[in-house]
Parts: C-alpha cells; structure tokens; sequence
C-alpha cells in the first residue's frame, strides 16, 4: 500500500508541535539555521536531543558534518522569525543580528524560551531526512510560552483545545 506524502502531512497537521529554530556554525564561521517542530527529548541519562534536518535543505551539510548545533525553541512572539528561517533564503535569515553566540559557541536567539547547546553525538539516516542525535551541554532560555504548529498554523499553548480524556484518567492509565 503506498501512502500519498500530502495525506501524511495533513494527517500529522492535526499532531501539534513547538517550533524550534536549529542553528550551527558553518566551516567558515557564518551561521546556518532552520525552521523545525521535528524536535525530541531522546535520553536523559546522558542529556540526548534529535532533530530532523531534510536533505534537500541548503545547510545539510553544515548540520550532518559540524561539531553540533543550538536548538531555539521559539516564543509566542516568534512566528516572523518561524517564517524567516523556514522560507528566506540561507543568507537573510540571520540579516536582523537578533542571534548571539551561546558560551559552547552556536547562534542562540537571547528570548527565545529554551535553548540548547548540543555536541554532535550521532548521525542516522532517516528517509529523505537525517537524524541529528547531540549531546547537551549548555541550557538556556527565558520566560515565556513555546510557539506551536498545528493543523498548519501558529498556535500557543493556550489556543488548544482541552483533552478531551480528563488528566485523572491519563494518569491512573499511566500507572496501571
């Protein structure tokens, strides 16, 4: 059975997700970065995040070969920076000045609610994207609500819906 990519994607519209902007340093010192919702905390024990970079995007390579990268999990006041990084082109995106460098050395957005300052730990392939596995070493961030993506669009925390499962019920299902 084949699976249209479109209906995947609608289908995975309805999964709401917070926006991060994924940055790293290129070999000669500029910055590169992306717009993903494609991030996850893998392990605690030690510190893992993954991040999904598309192959076709202009800075793979940056990503796959650099000595890591900064996750910038985007504010509610966010979305023109969402924007910029995932339809500019590479060299626009960081034209504002608005990214600093964190004290490992990656582009950090200084209001943006999480950052994460990761060492490449592993590479693995995954479809038309690779798996960016990195080892955190450095935490930041500032107050504020994450910026979501859900059914194609800009969301807050508080513009979803309620669950329809009571949070009792979720809980003594996750204990059973």
């Amino acid at each position: 059975m084949s699976i249209d990519p479109q209906e995947l994607r609608r289908a995975m519209s309805a999964v709401p997700a917070a926006v991060s902007v994924v940055t790293t340093l290129a070999p000669d010192g500029s910055p590169r970065g992306f717009t993903a919702t494609s991030v996850v905390s893998l392990s605690l024990a030690p510190p893992l995040v993954l991040v999904c970079v598309g192959r076709s995007n202009a800075s793979h390579g940056e990503f796959v070969r650099g000595r890591g990268f900064a996750v910038n999990v985007l504010g509610t006041q966010h979305p023109p920076i969402a924007a910029r990084f995932a339809r500019e082109p590479a060299g626009i995106r960081f034209a504002d000045g608005s990214f600093t460098l964190s004290p490992e050395g990656f582009p950090v957005l200084p209001d943006a609610v999480v950052q994460l300052s990761c060492e490449r730990h592993e590479v693995l392939e995954g479809g038309d994207h690779d798996i960016l596995i990195g080892r955190v070493v450095g935490i930041g961030g500032a107050a504020g609500d994450a910026l979501m993506y859900g059914r194609r669009q800009y969301l807050s925390l508080s513009q979803l819906p309620p669950c329809p499962v009571s949070a009792t019920a979720v809980s003594e299902g996750l204990n059973a």
